[in-house]
């Protein structure tokens, strides 16, 4: 299968998984701003050179979302957006993460209307149940910091059975662009599976 045909699969793909969760029409009830990124420009300018499943690729894609992630924090549309690129890009290359991502990829797949917290950046995609230690899951949320925690106790840590995670430590942050947010962050207690999920609020409290 040649490069071209490849990328318009995995578009395809890409708009099937879109109408199938419902995702699509949640994201056009916003509207776009010239500061939003364009769910189908975008992940077209990142499709890949050639299958896609390659780390080059998926360390590419959380690098051009940079910017983007910092909007997110307070752009519901944004944060939507970013969740189903980068549940897509992950879910089709679940294969090269670790065991408990993988678990999150797959349990994130399926979309549910009362999710308020969005995967806005992928971790390194690395051997281990979790992951090194430089490398992050990292969720954003329009509600207070600590309602996102509580929702992926709930939500994402008990169904699982994410065991062996450090209680949240919560901390004040500036990014380069000057976005001012609070960062939720939790790892594994073992020092080889120390990939770290965090979670990122404009609000501690309403």
């Amino acid at each position: 299968m040649g490069k071209l045909r490849n990328e318009f699969e995995e578009e395809k793909r890409f708009t099937d998984f879109l109408e199938r969760t419902g995702r699509i029409d949640k994201i056009d009830g916003y509207k776009r701003t010239s500061q939003c990124i364009h769910i189908l420009e975008d992940f077209s300018a990142i499709a890949p050179e050639s299958s896609g499943e390659t780390l080059n690729h998926l360390s590419e894609v959380n690098r051009t979302h940079k910017e983007w992630r910092e909007h997110a924090l307070s752009c519901e549309r944004c944060r939507l957006t970013l969740d189903a690129i980068f549940i897509f890009k992950g879910y089709e290359n679940r294969s090269f993460f670790p065991e408990k991502i993988k678990k999150i990829l797959e349990k994130e797949w399926k979309y549910d209307d009362e999710k308020g917290i969005y995967v806005i950046k992928l971790p390194a995609p690395t051997t281990g149940n979790f992951g090194s230690t430089n490398s992050r899951l990292v969720y954003a949320t329009g509600v207070p910091i600590q309602a996102g925690i509580e929702e992926f106790k709930q939500r994402i840590k008990k169904p699982l059975g994410l065991e062996g995670l450090t209680e949240f430590a919560i901390r004040e942050k500036r990014s380069k662009g000057k976005v001012h947010y609070f960062q939720a962050d939790t790892h594994h207690k073992r020092p080889d599976q120390q990939t770290y999920i965090s979670i990122r609020s404009k609000y501690k409290t309403r």
